[in-house]
């Protein structure tokens, strides 16, 4: 797994991304300059706008981020 210093940050978009205890986090759509902003769901879709430190690393496939469900959906959630 590549670290997140490690990341090409533009490279991401349209890779899955996924959480502590694989929880889905939907497909990465943007990332700007301090967050990469992902889209769950086909009909009730949820945006996460989550903080690129909170990525832990990237394996080729998928970002994987050191968040659980509930921290994501908390912290993180845009409706």
């Amino acid at each position: 797994m590549i670290s997140s210093s490690q990341v090409e940050w533009h490279g991401l978009i349209s890779k899955g991304s996924s959480g502590i205890d694989d929880v889905d986090f939907g497909e990465v759509r943007e990332v700007d300059s301090d967050y990469v902003i992902t889209e769950r769901g086909l009909i009730n879709k949820e945006w996460f706008h989550i903080p690129k430190q909170e990525v832990q690393g990237y394996d080729n496939n998928r970002v994987h981020f050191r968040l659980t469900e509930e921290e994501a959906s908390t912290l993180y959630l845009r409706h």
